[in-house]
């Protein structure tokens, strides 16, 4: 997705620079069986990092529609909360994804600018560039701050993850990435 340099609301200008497609290499550590392995990742954000899906007000027009189309509010405490994706994103390596249950995977807990551990929720989706030996495809689908009602994957209580670089290297072979064994 391609998004303008800046989003103006009521006046104000947002920056959305920070949420430019990018990419970065990671290096997967060797892991049991799997040896080291230099990855590409191509990062894509959604509008939905910035933006949310019912209006705070009854009746408001929507700023701009998504890319299937529905309509969409820009928010602004998603749009400073998204300021944290790109940090997010260069480590994610080091987070335990949860499994949705869906086609996408979740990172729920980051740490702010100020050191503080808070609910975030990343929706994110991956997948095999099959143009590009070892590159992954990774789409931002959603992030914000979880303080309202309780949506988290769980199965029977408790949360389902994996390492992400077991994910990477599961999506880079083709393989199906199934919900993790209950631990």
């Amino acid at each position: 997705m391609i998004h303008p340099e800046f989003f103006e609301h009521q006046g104000e200008q947002y920056a959305l620079t920070h949420l430019q497609a990018t990419q970065f290499s990671l290096l997967l550590q060797e892991h049991k069986n799997n040896p080291e392995l230099e990855i590409l990742i191509d990062i894509r954000y959604s509008n939905h990092c910035y933006s949310e899906g019912e209006p705070d007000i009854e009746g408001r027009e929507c700023d701009f529609y998504d890319h299937n189309n529905w309509p969409r509010w820009f928010n602004p405490g998603r749009h400073e909360t998204s300021l944290l994706l790109p940090g997010l994103v260069q480590e994610i390596h080091k987070k335990k994804c949860l499994f949705t249950g869906k086609h996408n995977w979740l990172v729920i807990e980051v740490q702010t600018l100020e050191g503080e551990r808070v609910p975030f929720h990343v929706y994110f989706a991956i997948r095999k560039n099959k143009h590009v030996d070892n590159c992954l495809y990774i789409t931002i689908e959603s992030a914000y701050l979880k303080t309202r009602g309780d949506n988290s994957p769980h199965r029977h209580g408790s949360m389902d993850r994996t390492a992400f670089a077991m994910l990477a290297r599961k999506t880079l072979a083709g393989q199906p990435v199934r919900r993790p064994r209950r631990r």
